[in-house]
């Protein structure tokens, strides 16, 4: 199994000098194609290519257009060493651009995106990533704006019996069997449940070895946030890498609740593949 298309989202006003040098070396490594694609959405008043007033509009998407044509410019010199596998795309809408992006995606194994700090309001600019998540049917890999280059000395697989666990852990095996080191966690909430998890575990780790991935597994116990325990753990263990199922909640929920995938969304500070 490998990745052989590739979809990085570049969004506008948001640092995606990293995230391309890290789309790069995922390519290289797959000898994978890679679409690069952004969208935004003008002052209200644009539909497709009617301007409901006048200059102000049509100014704003003049100085959009311009971006767009900017980014595609530094977009093909990142990837210049693939050019015969690089195309672009690029979209002023007045749809959400989670929901563009997410159609988009048809054309790619994975989708490689920035983690932007404010997940909440503003969807005027970028794609909000839990939406996306939702939407796409793909997995997301999420870059933080500090990190250039994916390692994968360490992946940490964050486990549940859950269709959402299950769909991460296989969208995930290119990079599990690119890994030196994987290791496969379960947080349960009580010392009761531990003997099951170990069990769950096995399983996996078995599966995992028929995919030449060899893993070793960890059952711990928290009472307190999953997310916050998942990401202590990465750092401890000094993961390059977390995979994790994303949790099927409305935004919403996940808000009010603190769900672990809109917690690990906002607050990860190493890469993620989330699959939902």
């Amino acid at each position: 199994m490998s990745y052989v298309s590739l979809m990085v989202n570049l969004q506008l006003g948001q640092r995606y000098d990293g995230l391309l040098h890290v789309a790069a070396g995922i390519a290289d490594h797959f000898d994978a194609g890679v679409i690069g694609f952004t969208a935004s959405q003008p002052a209200p008043g644009y539909r497709g290519e009617e301007l409901a007033f006048g200059d102000i509009v049509a100014r704003d998407v003049a100085q959009l257009k311009a971006e767009m044509v900017r980014m595609e410019v530094i977009f093909r010199t990142a990837l210049a060493d693939r050019a015969g596998k690089v195309s672009w795309r690029s979209a002023l809408t007045s749809s959400p651009i989670a929901e563009v992006l997410a159609h988009e995606s048809r054309a790619a194994d994975l989708l490689i995106t920035g983690r932007v700090a404010e997940q909440d309001f503003d969807t005027v600019r970028h794609a909000n990533n839990f939406d996306l998540l939702m939407r796409a049917g793909r997995p997301v890999l999420i870059i933080p704006a500090e990190i250039d280059v994916l390692h994968l000395n360490q992946v940490l697989v964050g486990w549940k019996d859950t269709r959402e666990a299950r769909r991460a852990i296989a969208d995930g095996l290119p990079f599990l069997q690119a890994a030196q080191h994987v290791i496969l966690v379960e947080i349960t909430p009580g010392i009761h449940l531990r003997h099951p998890a170990h069990s769950q575990l096995d399983d996996v780790a078995i599966w995992l070895q028929r995919h030449a991935v060899h893993a070793e597994t960890m059952v711990t116990t928290s009472a307190d946030n999953d997310a916050s325990h998942l990401r202590d753990l990465a750092r401890e263990l000094r993961a390059d890498l977390l995979i994790a199922g994303a949790s099927g909640h409305s935004r919403l929920n996940e808000r009010s609740l603190g769900g672990v995938t809109y917690d690990l969304l906002r607050h990860a500070s190493h890469s993620i593949l989330l699959s939902h």
